[in-house]
């Protein structure tokens, strides 16, 4: 009988389970081995008692043998339910770490980069707003010098602040020489299609005659040109920063980071960039304390012998014993 594998270092589920199946086998051949032995036990009683004897011993040799199989087969049944066991909590303990590491990984970048984000939002939104003002003042300026110059109704005269931002588009190119031809029509200027106007041959008067099932005379011409077009891409704005960035405070704790006002305006959005930079001492605390009335623990009822002469008070509008108070 050859006992378990030995490896060096804590031994595996897998590697448990292969000596585990080895020792079921070896159990299961003793289990034979004992009933074999009992068998010719039985028939030995029949040939006096030296024979039985004799089986009898190789009949308690087998239990022994089977017993101490089974010994060992218990024994590593139960190392491996320890390896499973300790595998599991092993691979939970993996995830939760990883886990634990991502989470780390993720409040570090937050805490490092997110204010400096906050703090470059609202120095652009803070330049838009300024600049916005800056050009409006500037419109009004040159509109106001081209109506003392007798221009009426101008058009606008500043871009948009926002116009580096946008896309101005393509547009539509022509590449290589064209090519001009003519082509017969009817007199709505619809030429027939390719394969019928190889077909119509010019006649000495100048007009020209398709022969198909019957006689066709065409007495229009039309010019066209056939040029190798890339078309044109048309040009693309762009929303204002103002509306589409967002960016929050690091915790529940600091001042929001940034998010656009209520009917956006220049002035509005100065007004509550300085709110937002107003500092804020949320940590103070300014809690009160006040008294609270709990219970604790069940109601219990007290042990007493009821008296005839007093009436056992069991609540609001209870009714106690019969017996009358004293007079």
């Amino acid at each position: 009988m050859s006992g378990p594998t030995r490896r060096a270092g804590p031994r595996t589920s897998a590697h448990v389970a292969q000596d585990l199946a080895a020792a079921q086998q070896v159990l299961a051949a003793r289990e034979a081995d004992v009933r074999d032995a009992a068998s010719a036990y039985e028939a030995s009683l029949d040939l006096g008692r030296e024979a039985a004897l004799d089986a009898r011993q190789r009949l308690n040799e087998a239990e022994v043998d089977r017993d101490v199989a089974r010994r060992a087969a218990e024994k590593l049944e139960v190392e491996h339910d320890l390896a499973v066991e300790g595998e599991r909590r092993a691979v939970l303990a993996g995830i939760i770490a990883e886990a634990d590491a991502k989470i780390a990984a993720y409040r570090e970048t937050v805490e490092r980069l997110l204010p400096g984000m906050g703090q470059a939002a609202r120095k652009i939104m803070r330049e838009w707003a300024e600049a916005e003002l800056a050009n409006e003042a500037a419109e009004r300026a040159m509109q106001a010098s081209l109506k003392a110059e007798g221009v009426q109704s101008a058009g606008r005269c500043r871009l948009s602040v926002e116009a580096f931002r946008a896309w101005p588009g393509r547009p539509r190119e022509v590449v290589g020489e064209p090519r001009d031809f003519e082509l017969w029509t009817n007199a709505r200027g619809e030429p027939p299609g390719d394969e019928w106007q190889a077909k119509i041959k010019l006649q000495a008067d100048g007009t020209g005659v398709l022969q198909d099932g019957g006689r066709n005379v065409f007495t229009h011409r039309r010019r066209y040109r056939e040029e190798n077009v890339i078309p044109a891409q048309p040009g693309k704005g762009i929303e204002l920063l103002v509306k589409k960035l967002f960016v929050p405070g690091v915790t529940a704790a600091d001042q929001p980071g940034w998010s656009p006002p209520s009917n956006l305006s220049p002035s509005k959005v100065l007004a509550h960039l300085d709110e937002l930079e107003r500092p804020l001492d949320i940590a103070e605390d300014r809690r009160w304390a006040k008294l609270e009335t709990n219970p604790v623990g069940p109601a219990y009822e007290i042990e007493h012998q009821p008296s005839p002469w007093r009436r056992d008070y069991r609540g609001p509008f209870s009714v106690g014993p019969e017996s009358p108070l004293p007079v």
